[in-house]
């Protein structure tokens, strides 16, 4: 039998963290949040239509030209909530967002009710909903992690420096909880693939030029994602 010995080796490096604020580009961020069902897929379990295939909620931040009225974080953790029911009122999409949006933070003790505070204020963010998208070329971020809201301000700002940023909120095989296994892995990759083809054919946007960032679990199927799609660079 043979046996082979790895060495790994450590470095470490004092640094310190770089805080700079973020100029936002010279674009306005629109943004549309699309709903529309694979066939092909079965439903998640406890998909307000199951008779559809599987829920895919395509969100889409993009330079923009006309100004309307700006979106609130409360708005995303709104987006949250429909996830699975996309037919629930603006106050039922929030209750039901902040439940579930929190439900880690939760675990850690943080205060839900100062959070839905700050809810209440509808601090304006960048991104204006549904404003006229510009129609020249623009390289495309797919952004893979979590809910809408998780690093929306990251997408708005990306959006305002010419960018089209796509996002799919991140759903189980079957289950909503995510699969963090190789099952998991594909469902996330078929899930981009699924909305890459949702704002070509409807919006028509190509993906010439293409990039992936993903955050935890989120950077492996990035990784997978760039290895089946020839053009993420």
């Amino acid at each position: 039998m043979k046996f082979f010995t790895c060495l790994l080796l450590f470095t470490t490096q004092l640094s310190f963290g770089q805080i700079k604020k973020l100029v936002p580009g010279s674009s306005i961020p629109g943004f549309m949040s699309l709903t529309r069902y694979d066939a092909t897929r079965q439903a998640v379990k406890g998909q307000e239509d199951t008779t559809r295939g599987r829920l895919i909620q395509v969100n889409l931040w993009y330079p923009s030209k006309r100004g309307n009225k700006n979106m609130s974080f409360a708005d995303y953790v709104s987006l949250v909530g429909r996830e699975l029911t996309p037919s629930l009122k603006d106050s039922s999409a929030l209750r039901k967002g902040t439940d579930t949006y929190f439900t880690w933070p939760a675990s850690a003790g943080a205060d839900k009710e100062k959070f839905k505070k700050f809810l209440q204020r509808k601090t304006p963010m960048l991104a204006q909903r549904s404003s006229m998208r510009t129609k020249e070329k623009r390289p495309i971020i797919l952004l893979v992690h979590g809910y809408a809201s998780d690093y929306a301000y990251m997408a708005e700002h990306l959006a305002s420096h010419g960018y089209i940023v796509l996002q799919v909120p991140v759903k189980g095989t079957t289950n909503y909880e995510l699969d963090f296994a190789e099952r998991g892995l594909d469902t996330q990759v078929k899930d981009y693939e699924f909305a890459m083809g949702v704002i070509n054919k409807e919006l028509g946007i190509t993906g010439d030029q293409m990039a992936v960032v993903g955050f935890s679990f989120g950077g492996q199927s990035a990784i997978a994602l760039s290895l089946r799609q020839k053009n993420i660079k």
